[in-house]
């Protein structure tokens, strides 16, 4: 089995995608280079935990 049979495909909705495109190009101003999707994915669920502990 190569890499490539490993891809899925993720559903989102416009505005998610949106969303995922302001992300990038924060990311690329910040930076100096275009992040790939593992590096979006990765900070957005740092955000998310960093939240989850402020939360409690």
């Amino acid at each position: 089995m190569n890499k490539s049979d490993n891809k899925k495909v993720i559903k989102i909705t416009e505005e998610d995608y949106l969303f995922i495109e302001d992300e990038k190009k924060e990311f690329a101003e910040k930076n100096g280079f275009d992040p790939t999707v593992q590096q979006i994915v990765s900070k957005l669920f740092k955000e998310l935990k960093d939240l989850r502990k402020q939360n409690e």
